[in-house]
């Protein structure tokens, strides 16, 4: 398909597809400048040794159920975006898909730490994940919850901690042992501690 508009190079090629939905394209028209402050963060962040960050995309705005989804591309419904104009976030979400790059790996780690960077890193301010209910929260239903988690360790245990649990991902070296490794404390320990926090 023909692009809608433009390639552009800021840091690496995206390719935009809007020929599902061309009344979408001014609104596509804020990528670069979204690409530009936090592509290079998101790399900073998610980096691990001998990694090179993705250097092109294909992005696609589509008729089609759900939100997005992220595989040989990002694909973004063009009905949450009519309805959502504001959400850069499920963006933000993708693109941290399209660097993790984990070829199947663990579900709540890899959805959790998409929505630690959207929620914690992209757009702290909207909180939507920063009050759980500790008797209803559970970290293996993936996203905000698995992120919110995540975020805890990060603040209470430093070290690194998400960049590392990335790492392992991505050389498919993940077990529940990597937490002990990585924390100091088992996984069971860990989330009794954040559900503790919770109350």
């Amino acid at each position: 398909t023909t692009p809608a508009l433009p390639a552009f190079q800021y840091p690496f090629e995206v390719r935009l597809d809007c020929s599902e939905a061309p009344d979408l394209a001014a609104w596509a028209a804020q990528i670069p400048d979204l690409l530009e402050r936090w592509w290079p963060v998101m790399a900073e962040m998610l980096q691990s040794e001998g990694f090179r960050a993705p250097r092109s995309v294909n992005l696609a705005l589509k008729k089609m159920p759900g939100i997005a989804y992220t595989s040989d591309g990002i694909y973004c419904s063009d009905k949450w975006l009519r309805d959502h104009p504001d959400d850069l976030g499920c963006l933000i979400h993708e693109l941290v898909h399209w660097q993790q790059r984990y070829n199947g790996g663990e579900f709540w780690v890899t959805e959790g730490i998409a929505d630690w960077f959207r929620y914690f890193i992209f757009e702290p301010e909207k909180g939507r994940f920063h009050h759980l209910n500790a008797d209803k929260v559970d970290y293996r239903h993936g996203y905000g919850e698995a992120g919110a988690f995540l975020d805890w360790i990060e603040r209470t245990k430093g070290g690194e901690f998400i960049r590392r649990l990335n790492e392992s991902m991505r050389r498919r070296r993940y077990n529940d042992g990597v937490f002990k490794e990585l924390a100091g404390d088992d996984l069971p320990t860990l989330w009794q501690g954040f559900r503790d926090s919770l109350k």
